[in-house]
């Protein structure tokens, strides 16, 4: 009888709570699980209301621009690997929240043409300064 992958991940996780919590005391190990808790609910709670909100706004305008939609569902599943307790899903967690996190390590050169910025050349015709045309006084005849 084979076993499923995931049932070596449940093991390898309550092995590393099991540590945690022999090597640092209870009060660490229950702090370090109400601290992912509380972050992963925090990103999840985030990120759906922004997924909401422009989700609304596309229907609204009567387009559909999903361009945000894989980040803000990224960020929602690495809020969902903060909230399960376990080392593994936690490192998950972190890693996935820097790689959907605004200016993190997902940052492409892509989305530099949209900072709207305009490249271009100039060139002075003369070097010497422009002179304004000599007013005439209404006294003065042409």
């Amino acid at each position: 009888m084979t076993r499923n992958p995931i049932h070596y991940v449940l093991i390898a996780e309550c092995l590393g709570l099991v540590v945690l919590g022999l090597s640092f005391g209870f009060a660490f190990f229950l702090l370090e699980i109400l601290i992912t808790a509380f972050l992963g609910y925090g990103i999840i709670r985030r990120s759906g209301q922004s997924l909401l909100a422009s989700t609304r706004q596309a229907q609204g305008l009567g387009i559909a621009d999903l361009r945000l939609a894989p980040k803000q569902l990224l960020m929602m599943f690495a809020g969902v690997c903060l909230l399960l307790p376990g080392l593994l899903t936690d490192l998950a967690g972190i890693a996935l929240f820097l790689r959907a996190a605004p200016g993190g390590a997902s940052a492409s050169q892509s989305d530099a043409g949209e900072s709207g910025v305009i490249e271009g050349e100039f060139e002075t015709l003369s070097d010497s300064k422009p002179q304004l045309p000599k007013s005439r006084s209404p006294d003065s005849k042409p």
